[in-house]
């Protein structure tokens, strides 16, 4: 299908079908593996590489961000999804270091003053450690409860 796709004519502007057959870019492998299901020789590569340059900016605890500005739970967050995104293997060592450095999160204390922070926490990873099989994580289902109890607040902009 894609090699099809890659002789019309129009360019990207008439036809994204064309760029996404051609593009080296990160984001055009992932269409070709991702959405058409038809990756070319060189995606996994692509893939790869990402995956490598993204575990190079972790940090020995398994964050990623020492910087007091960057809120470090939402930056381990977005990187735990880009990982599974490009297809990281859960086994790979910089993953294993980020789900410890989760699971090593403080545990919610009800009525406490970082209550908040800690279920903004767990809404934080709910996705990423369902996707990687941990939905009966007592937190994770914490996390779902609130979220189908709440769609006011992340349905439509609350």
């Amino acid at each position: 299908m894609v090699g099809e796709l890659a002789q019309f004519t129009y360019g990207f502007r008439h036809d994204p079908m064309q760029f996404v057959a051609n593009d080296q870019s990160v984001q055009g492998a992932l269409v070709r593996t991702c959405v058409l299901e038809e990756p070319q020789p060189g995606d996994r590569a692509i893939l790869d590489k990402r995956i490598a340059e993204l575990l190079a900016e972790q940090r020995e605890d398994g964050s990623f961000s020492g910087d007091p500005n960057h809120n470090p739970r939402s930056l381990a967050n977005s990187k735990l999804n880009e990982l599974l995104q490009l297809g990281a293997s859960p086994t790979l060592p910089g993953v294993q270091r980020l789900l410890a450095w989760i699971h090593a999160l403080p545990p919610a204390q009800p009525g406490g003053p970082d209550a908040s922070d800690v279920m903004a926490t767990k809404l934080y990873f709910t996705r990423g450690l369902s996707l990687l099989g941990e939905g009966e994580r007592p937190e994770v289902r914490e996390a779902l409860r609130w979220l189908a109890d709440h769609p006011d607040v992340w349905i439509g902009g609350g």
